[in-house]
């Protein structure tokens, strides 16, 4: 499978909530970058090794999205084995909350075997970015994303 299907495949399951079918793209030796996850608290887990860890992982962060999650890629650049796919996620009781961000993985024999994602913290309400310290952009980059987003 190309890394392209990999990440698209992810991405089919994560929207349906498939913790298994997520886990089951991940490398054995997977080691995951979620940074993101900060935003549960500053005791979240944000470094994953390992597909155990990452199952464990999902299965804490899939019920927190609810069943209306949905991410889709917005464009995706390939290179070899590394993927970028910027994303849109609608998440909230009635998917009306949406999210930005991107991820990058290296997919190797078919298997994610390593990820990490980068969060718009301008999507997520009562968070600002000018406090996220290393999770978030920098407040130049909020300032101009929030500048751009209010243009279009």
């Amino acid at each position: 499978m190309e890394p392209k299907e990999v990440v698209e495949q992810l991405f089919e399951a994560e929207s349906r909530g498939d913790v298994d079918g997520i886990v089951r793209l991940m490398h054995e030796d997977v080691e995951l970058n979620l940074s993101c996850r900060k935003v549960f608290g500053t005791d979240a887990k944000t470094t994953v090794r390992g597909r155990e860890a990452a199952q464990e992982v999902y299965r804490e962060d899939v019920p927190r999205r609810g069943s209306a999650f949905r991410i889709r890629a917005t464009r995706m650049i390939c290179e070899s084995a590394t993927v970028a796919a910027e994303w849109i996620a609608h998440c909230g009781p009635k998917g009306e909350d949406i999210r930005r961000g991107v991820d990058v993985f290296v997919v190797r024999d078919g298997e994610i075997l390593q990820g990490a994602v980068y969060l718009d913290l301008t999507t997520v309400p009562n968070l600002n970015p000018r406090e996220a310290g290393p999770v978030g952009p920098s407040s130049e980059r909020a300032e101009s994303t929030r500048t751009r987003r209010s243009e279009e």
